[in-house]
């Protein structure tokens, strides 16, 4: 098993792929995250088969942060869940545009007895999917507002 940093501490993860514009949202939080806050969480990012993270994950306070997709179409809208059953039960939101979704991982990671030990997933709603694309500028202006939400959930964790 390949094993991360302190398990004691957050595992902030970014799903996403820099190259196909609003999906690269994950990535270029977790770019920010380790400039401006170092130390306080392992950073992580995955750009393709999210099954990689069950070994990473297993029994850890986990934030992950990804691009999502719904039938509202509301570009820029951030989405937070707050533990493993919300994000299970949750069918208005497509968690990834990738080859399997999130909540598939999670349900896998809990069958094998791998599962997180917390969970909390902020999504922010997409438009732009084309390999080559940019990120749109309503998906680039909440990346603030995410490593905000991300600092602020890792600190009311370690009060708790």
């Amino acid at each position: 098993m390949r094993s991360i940093g302190n398990k004691s501490i957050p595992l902030v993860i970014g799903l996403g792929n820099i190259y196909r514009g609003d999906d690269g949202l994950g990535i270029l939080v977790i770019n920010a995250l380790r400039s401006n806050h170092p130390g306080i969480a392992d950073y992580l990012t995955e750009e393709g088969d999210a099954t990689r993270l069950i070994d990473l994950w297993e029994g850890r306070d986990v934030i992950v942060i990804d691009a999502v997709k719904t039938s509202r179409q509301q570009s820029g809208r951030i989405h937070q869940i707050n533990s493993i059953e919300e994000l299970s039960g949750n069918t208005e939101i497509q968690f990834s545009t990738h080859s399997i979704d999130l909540s598939e991982v999670i349900g896998l990671s809990t069958l094998i007895e791998k599962p997180p030990g917390s969970l909390f997933f902020i999504g922010v709603e997409g438009s732009v999917w084309e390999m080559g694309a940019i990120i749109s500028d309503k998906v680039k202006s909440q990346i603030p507002e995410v490593v905000e939400m991300t600092i602020s959930h890792i600190r009311n964790s370690q009060k708790s």
